[in-house]
């Protein structure tokens, strides 16, 4: 089932009307155009009318970091990190809700780290992202059944995010750390 919102457009209803999702791309259609206040609050606005609501992104390269800009980061209360296996039942692929006062904005692309082009991807629009806005002070990760917050080390959480994707860092499957570091010590993650 799906209605259109008139400023988002098409919201679908998934999992037996249990969730609301709708295209990362058509959430962020008309957030360059509309400005970052009045984004927020639309977005706000659906949430709130939704009490949560699903952006899919089917690459592993989603436009996180437009989101990120199209938001006032300073609404965002948490994140949340976990890893989800409705992909792939032996792997998990991360996702990130950015928790809202009116409910969570669960962000659900394709972030794995099988191999280091992929790995490159969740440090350039996962990581960086949290980083360069600040919100990864108030970021925290699922793993192993418990929540623990993101390191503010860099190492420490390019480790933490590839172990909850299922992938430890290895640096024959993944390039050298100090590469890693030295990327996201210049803010630019490639």
């Amino acid at each position: 089932m799906e209605h259109d919102d008139f400023y988002f457009g098409t919201i679908n209803t998934r999992e037996g009307g249990k969730e609301k999702a709708i295209r990362l791309f058509e959430l962020l259609r008309n957030a360059r155009l509309s400005g970052q206040a009045h984004f927020t609050q639309q977005l706000r606005r659906l949430l709130a009318e939704h009490k949560s609501l699903v952006a899919s992104d089917g690459t592993s390269a989603p436009p996180f970091p437009e989101l990120l800009d199209g938001v006032d980061v300073n609404q965002i209360g948490l994140v949340r990190i976990g890893g989800r296996t409705d992909i792939n039942q032996t792997t998990p692929t991360l996702d990130c809700s950015l928790i809202f006062v009116e409910g969570p904005l669960h962000v659900r692309p394709h972030w794995t780290a099988y191999k280091e082009l992929r790995s490159w991807e969740i440090i350039r629009t996962l990581l960086m992202p949290l980083r360069n806005t600040g919100l990864v002070s108030r970021t925290v990760v699922q793993i192993d059944g418990s929540e623990q917050r993101l390191p503010l080390d860099p190492e420490e959480q390019v480790r933490l995010l590839f172990q909850v994707a299922g992938h430890p860092f290895d640096p024959i499957v993944h390039g050298e750390m100090a590469t890693y570091i030295a990327h996201i010590e210049k803010g630019d993650g490639l």
